[in-house]
């Protein structure tokens, strides 16, 4: 398992993030309203839900042990069950985006056999621009989400004060 140091964290972040953050007036851009341009209309509702999460982090803040260790344990298992139903949306996106893939792969199979359909050419051109498009959603949908991640499990150290969250449960997390 990789530790993750606060300071490699900014740098391990997608890209499209950085190129957002870098363009905000002075980083004054807040994550949550960066989040919000980089939402993909398609998957609306079902991103990570940080601000959220964030808010019941800050809470923790106040509980007293023993309280406060069940309630730490309690969201880390709700940020946990989060990334797993981001994990199955990706994968049955995948699978459909695989269903394209066959039906383009047998319209080049047709095509090399001389049983080309009428607009072949037009046909697998936009099969394969569907495919790519697709494959792009889910792409940002996972980096925007890993970034969630990322920034949840910072907020986690510096709240608490520790650093299990960025070295220890986010690995574990990304790992299932």
């Amino acid at each position: 398992r990789a530790v993750v140091s606060r300071d490699a964290v900014p740098a391990i972040l997608p890209s499209r993030l950085a190129r957002h953050r870098d363009a905000a007036p002075s980083g004054s851009m807040k994550f949550e309203t960066l989040l919000e341009t980089l939402e993909v209309r398609q998957f609306r509702g079902r991103y990570m839900p940080y601000s959220t999460l964030r808010k019941q982090l800050a809470e923790l803040k106040s509980k007293q042990p023993p309280e406060a260790q069940d309630a730490i344990a309690k969201w880390r298992s709700t940020v946990q069950a989060e990334t797993a139903r981001i994990a199955a949306h990706i994968e049955t996106g995948l699978k459909e985006l695989q269903v394209g893939l066959a039906a383009l792969s047998k319209l080049s199979k047709d095509a090399a056999e001389g049983h080309a359909p009428p607009h072949m050419e037009i046909r697998s051109l936009d099969a394969f621009d569907n495919l790519s498009d697709g494959l792009g959603r889910y792409r940002d949908f996972a980096e925007v989400n890993y970034a969630v991640l990322i920034k949840l499990m910072q907020a986690y150290d510096e709240e608490l004060g520790t650093d299990a969250g960025v070295n220890t449960y986010l690995p574990a997390m990304v790992e299932t």
